[in-house]
């Protein structure tokens, strides 16, 4: 054993040296912010904070509840406030923007105009498909009593992710309802994945390891084209409808179900339900040439298709429903505007703050009136 001891030795000697660089040249990499939840399959951190540095570079701190703000809010309902949850993804969770430009801030700022003392909760997590959304509602929104529960739906993976089968990232570790035909019921299905010790103690270390973050983006970078490969199907299916004998089909109901099912359940609570649905960059690019092109390639009958099915489907029970991409590829067209993706990269990824506000007044339209 004891020869060994020199080559841990300068194992360790060389991590410190790695280290050691990082800090000094001031590297920046994405901070740890999830961590295992037995019940969502992942959820914020509570408490960390740190810089996000994916498609922008941002600032970021999770609240001791495992919201994406800078604030704290007690349960409960509260005096003279107007509350209003976000249920959502990545859209919702904003980790590009600093938290005053994204959906929630620059709602709750919009919302100033007709509402007094307007709060937005924001409970977006990244890859969460509406079955988490819906638990998120029971375990942790519903808590805080809002007045008004905004789901925010993007169709460029929310489908995907109400079916194990088509999810492209996590698959195992989500949990999800599953809509049966015969009876017109959701069952639940536990995720398959188990915690991991070794991941979890890994995510502590890289809270604090410039290495260890670097370590951690690079694994993810180098993982990310294989994830790449399996979205051709992403833009074969959304764009047109599904076959009744298709996975995608079951995708569909999954997906409907669980919609009424959180409208229900909001509803039922005495707040109003909102349902908006977020856009995708290609669909609210400048150039319609760009657009049509596109579509072609996709082999779809509408870059609309699956928004315009659920917003006639919301609006068939009775709900508030904001179709944000047909206003906004409007408006992009006419201004030239990019709602999506930032310098070196306009027209792809999340919203960019010209989006984030573009939904918010959107969105405060629908509060308001």
């Amino acid at each position: 054993m004891r020869w060994a001891l020199p080559y841990l030795a300068s194992l360790f000697a060389g991590l410190l040296l790695g280290e050691a660089a990082l800090r000094l040249f001031g590297a920046r990499f994405s901070t740890s912010f999830y961590v295992i939840d037995p019940d969502l399959g992942w959820s914020l951190r509570p408490g960390v904070s740190g810089t996000y540095s994916g498609e922008s570079i941002a600032p970021v701190r999770i609240n001791s509840a495992g919201m994406r703000d800078d604030r704290e809010y007690a349960t409960g309902k509260q005096a003279n406030k107007f509350r209003v949850a976000i249920l959502g993804d990545s859209f919702a969770e904003a980790m590009q923007v600093p938290v005053e430009q994204s959906l929630a801030g620059q709602l709750e700022a919009r919302l100033k105009s007709c509402r007094a003392n307007p709060e937005v909760l924001n409970f977006g997590v990244q890859g969460y498909g509406t079955a988490q959304q819906l638990l998120v509602w029971r375990n942790k929104a519903r808590a805080y009593a809002p007045d008004v529960v905004v789901l925010l739906f993007y169709t460029g993976n929310d489908l995907y992710n109400n079916l194990r089968e088509l999810n492209p990232t996590n698959a195992d570790a989500a949990p999800y309802f599953t809509h049966d035909n015969a009876t017109g019921t959701l069952h639940f299905e536990p995720a398959l994945a188990k915690p991991s010790a070794m991941r979890e103690a890994w995510a502590s270390v890289a809270r604090v390891s410039k290495l260890a973050q670097f370590v951690t983006d690079a694994f993810y970078k180098l993982a990310r084209p294989a994830v790449q490969q399996n979205r051709d199907y992403i833009d074969k299916l959304i764009y047109r409808a599904p076959s009744s004998s298709a996975p995608m089909w079951q995708a569909w109901a999954n997906t409907e179900a669980l919609v009424k099912q959180v409208s229900d359940e909001v509803r039922a609570s005495g707040a109003t339900f909102v349902f908006a649905l977020a856009s995708s960059g290609m669909q609210v690019h400048p150039d319609p040439e760009k657009r049509r092109q596109f579509l072609e390639f996709t082999g779809g009958d509408d870059l609309f298709y699956t928004e315009k099915r659920l917003d006639a489907k919301a609006r068939s029970h009775g709900l508030k429903s904001v179709f944000l991409g047909d206003a906004m590829q409007k408006d992009a067209e006419r201004t030239g505007k990019f709602y999506h993706g930032f310098p070196g990269n306009l027209g792809n990824g999340h919203w960019n703050p010209d989006g984030h506000q573009f939904a918010a007044n959107s969105i405060a339209d629908a509060i308001c009136q």
